[in-house]
């Protein structure tokens, strides 16, 4: 995925290469997931409770939940529809309005989940005798009915809970409609089905829950079919612990912000459903700038770009890298960036120090020469210079002191900065060691 065209300018606009290693660290850490993904396994369960609820003597409502957001631009647009006076105090859920009225262009995940809610309906209809496919309520059938039935099943599905404060204004709508509004009457049991949650999010509902007596009183079902992993998780861990300095410089460089740069809740989540907009509980850094006007997140606008989009549905990545692989990962990537900037403006900039990163990362003397498109005898006076500074053996592996090198460089500057790389390797060398250097080899400032 590193080599993705978005991300390759993403990692480009961080300081150091240090700091690009963790950047690419945390990309690589995030789990993926498609909306195929998603749809499979909320319809397979969202079945085997539908044959459970629709067998009783229940009426039976299917519903994706929709943001408050959604909500209130439908109801300006329905307040544009009629005059002042007729505007109700407070419109209501299944009376005023349906969730299906309030989908349009803006929408999330909510467009693909309301076709989950679709296919459940046709299949009940081919499955079912038609008593028992008749519980089962369209909107079309609850607008023409002049009240509900004594017991409703209210089954919500929905992809992610991160905060949870969606399900919450959702929840605090079905409330009213059981107070105020058509549920009245009714005694409804709230099924909630989510993809994925996080442990904050599902506290804070069930938090929710308990202050809402018409809902609590029926005991409501909650159901996450994974938890959504934090970076937290890593925190013990060196990488771990890395990677939350680098969420706060970069998430919240001036100290102000409730979630320390941590995302929503600082929950530090780590998965992004690529039928929605990724989730404000992920690590701010990935979609806002937190005012730092030269950098642009990876996920601007809370929108995955296309390349990655692509590269996940590809099969190329689905899981995300845990701690004990964290390590191994990051010397991967390390020795990818050498390598990367090795091949940088091939035939020209520093030769030694170009020869010195490809040993760093690990190739051997002929890939190197292959890789650098040079005359031999450029390389061979590149390594016989870098010999006699002892920064790489004879077998052209790297002396710790070579190594030590190129890691102190790399926390400060990009690795393919020739000009800089030059210096650095002048401040470490001795006055008598310093070759001279033809105009055609050196790097261009």
């Amino acid at each position: 995925m590193i080599q993705c065209p978005s991300v390759v300018a993403w990692l480009d606009q961080f300081r150091s290469e240090t700091e690009r290693e963790l950047a690419a660290l945390t990309l690589a850490s995030l789990r993926f997931v498609t909306t195929d993904d998603v749809k499979s396994d909320l319809s397979g369960i969202l079945w085997d409770l539908v044959e459970k609820v629709s067998a009783a003597e229940t009426q039976v409502i299917i519903d994706s939940i929709f943001s408050r957001q959604d909500a209130e631009r439908h109801w300006t647009w329905l307040d544009s529809t009629i005059s002042t006076a007729a505007k109700p105090e407070r419109r209501t859920l299944y009376g005023d309005y349906f969730p299906s009225d309030v989908r349009d262009e803006d929408s999330g995940s909510e467009k693909y989940l309301d076709l989950v809610v679709r296919d459940t309906h046709v299949r009940a209809r081919r499955t079912f005798p038609k008593s028992q496919s008749k519980r089962l309520l369209t909107t079309e059938t609850l607008r023409s009915l002049p009240h509900q039935g004594p017991v409703i099943d209210l089954i919500l599905i929905t992809d992610n809970i991160g905060s949870g404060k969606q399900v919450i204004d959702f929840l605090d709508e079905v409330c009213y409609a059981c107070s105020a509004g058509p549920f009245q009457k009714s005694t409804v049991k709230i099924h909630l089905i989510s993809w994925t949650s996080t442990n904050a999010g599902l506290a804070a509902i069930r938090e929710r829950v308990d202050q809402l007596p018409e809902i609590a009183r029926n005991a409501p079902e909650i159901t996450s079919l994974n938890l959504t992993g934090s970076f937290h998780e890593l925190k013990d861990s060196a990488e771990g612990s890395q990677l939350l300095k680098l969420f706060r410089l970069y998430g919240d460089p001036h100290n102000k912000k409730k979630t320390a740069g941590l995302g929503f809740g600082k929950a530090a989540s780590d998965t992004v459903l690529l039928g929605s907009s990724c989730p404000n509980t992920l690590p701010d850094f990935l979609f806002t700038n937190s005012g730092m006007k030269s950098y642009k997140p990876l996920f601007q606008y809370k929108q995955v770009p296309h390349d990655i989009v692509e590269y996940v549905a590809g099969g190329h990545l689905r899981g995300a890298i845990r701690a004990r692989e964290s390590a191994m990962f990051l010397e991967s990537m390390r020795k990818e960036r050498l390598i990367q900037a090795a091949r940088r403006n091939s035939g020209s900039g520093e030769v030694a120090w170009r020869l010195l990163l490809l040993s760093v990362a690990g190739r051997r003397r002929l890939e190197a020469l292959q890789t650098l498109h040079v005359s031999y005898h450029v390389f061979k006076k590149a390594e016989t210079h870098l010999m006699r500074l002892g920064w790489i053996t004879d077998d052209f592996c790297p002396t710790p002191d070579g190594e030590r090198l190129v890691r102190d460089f790399g926390r400060q500057k990009n690795y393919a900065d020739y000009a800089a790389a030059r210096h650095h390797m002048n401040r470490y060398s001795t006055s008598d060691q310093l070759p001279y250097y033809p105009v055609s080899l050196r790097g261009v400032r």
